[in-house]
C-alpha cells in the first residue's frame, strides 16, 4: 500500500510564470543536481516546436507545512530559457499533480516512482532522497548503492546475466540484515578519492571474497586500495595497476580510456585474490569466453 495521497491533478498552460513558480519550490532533499546540457537540449526542442507536453507531469509533495517539487526541474528550466508566445503555452498544456506524505521517507519513496526510465535517473539518483531522509551522510550514499548492487549479484547466484533481472528498490535499498556486511565493504572501498575501488564489479568481487574469507578480505583489499608496502610481483600490486588504468566499460563511470566490461574486471579481481591466497604471482590472465571465476 502506498504511503502517499494524491490530492489533485490539473491541466495548465505551460507558461514561463508556471515554470518559474515550480523552480522556486525547494528541492526534495537529495534530488539530483540540475544538468545544464539536459535543460538546453529541452529548450531547443521547445524552440523547434518539437516539445511533447503529454510526456510531462509536474508533481509537488506536501510534507508537514513544506511543499517540495518532485521532478521536472530540467523541463521548467528549459521553459524559462526560451521566449515563447501565449499561443504556444495554450497549445502545450501539461499536468500538475499534488501529493501529500506524512514523512520525508514516504516522499523519497514517492520520488522514486516518477519518470525514472525516461529521464535517465540512475539508482544513485533514487537513493539520494531515500538515504537523505534517513540522515545518512551524502558522501556515503554512492558507496551504499554499490554495496546494494553487489548484494543483488549474490542474490542472483553470482550469475552475471541474472543480476539484471533484479531491479527496483532492491538495487539501492539495503536490507537491515545486511547492514554489518555493508559497513565492512564500505570501510574497505574507502572514500571517493579511491576511484579504482568505486566500481560495481570491484565491490561485487570484494563481497565474493568476503563470503569466502572475511579476515583475508580485510587484509587483501586495503592493500589494493592503498598500494602501500607492495612489490611488483604481488597480486595486489598487479590488480591495483589494472584498476587504476582501466575504466568500467558501461554506465556513468565509463570513460574514453581503456575500458573493461563487468565480466573482465570482476574476473581479474578474483584471479588476483586467488593468486594471493595461493601465494603465487599472476598476470591476471583473462579469457572473455570463460565463466566467471570462483573465489578460493
Amino acid at each position: 500500500m502506498s504511503n502517499w495521497e494524491r490530492q489533485s491533478v490539473k491541466k495548465a498552460a505551460f507558461t514561463e510564470s508556471l515554470a518559474q513558480w515550480y523552480l522556486s519550490l525547494p528541492n526534495l532533499p537529495g534530488e539530483r543536481p540540475l544538468n545544464d546540457g539536459h535543460a538546453l537540449a529541452l529548450a531547443e526542442k521547445m524552440e523547434k516546436d518539437m516539445f511533447l507536453p503529454e510526456n510531462v507531469r509536474l508533481a509537488v509533495v506536501k510534507v508537514g507545512n513544506m511543499t517540495f517539487r518532485l521532478n521536472g526541474q530540467h523541463t521548467c528550466m528549459a521553459r524559462t530559457l526560451v521566449k515563447l508566445d501565449g499561443d504556444w503555452s495554450a497549445r502545450n498544456k501539461i499536468e500538475v499533480a499534488e501529493y501529500v506524505c506524512e514523512t520525508a521517507d514516504d516522499a523519497a519513496e514517492l520520488y522514486a516512482q516518477f519518470d525514472w526510465a525516461r529521464s535517465g535517473r540512475s539508482y544513485l539518483d533514487l537513493a539520494r532522497p531515500y538515504y537523505t531522509a534517513l540522515n545518512y551522510a551524502p558522501a556515503s550514499i554512492r558507496e551504499i548503492t554499490l554495496v546494494a548492487a553487489a548484494l543483488c549479484f549474490e542474490k542472483a547466484g553470482w550469475n552475471e546475466t541474472a543480476r539484471f533481472a533484479i531491479r527496483g528498490e532492491a538495487r539501492y535499498k539495503l536490507p537491515p540484515a545486511d547492514a554489518k556486511t555493508a559497513q565492512v565493504l564500505i570501510d574497505i572501498i574507502g572514500d571517493k578519492t579511491n576511484r579504482h575501488m568505486h566500481r560495481e564489479p570491484v565491490v561485487c568481487a570484494i563481497l565474493r571474497t568476503y563470503r569466502k574469507d572475511a579476515t583475508g578480505t580485510r587484509q587483501f583489499w586495503p592493500r589494493v586500495r592503498d598500494g602501500e608496502g607492495l612489490s611488483k610481483t604481488d597480486p595486489e600490486y598487479v590488480l591495483r595497476g589494472f584498476l587504476t588504468t582501466v575504466a568500467v566499460a558501461c554506465g556513468r563511470g565509463a570513460s574514453r580510456t581503456r575500458k573493461a566490461p563487468f565480466h573482465e574486471m570482476f574476473s581479474r579481481c578474483i584471479h588476483a585474490w586467488n593468486a594471493w591466497r595461493a601465494g603465487t604471482p599472476t598476470n591476471l590472465k583473462y579469457h572473455a569466453t570463460a565463466s566467471l571465476p570462483v573465489a578460493r
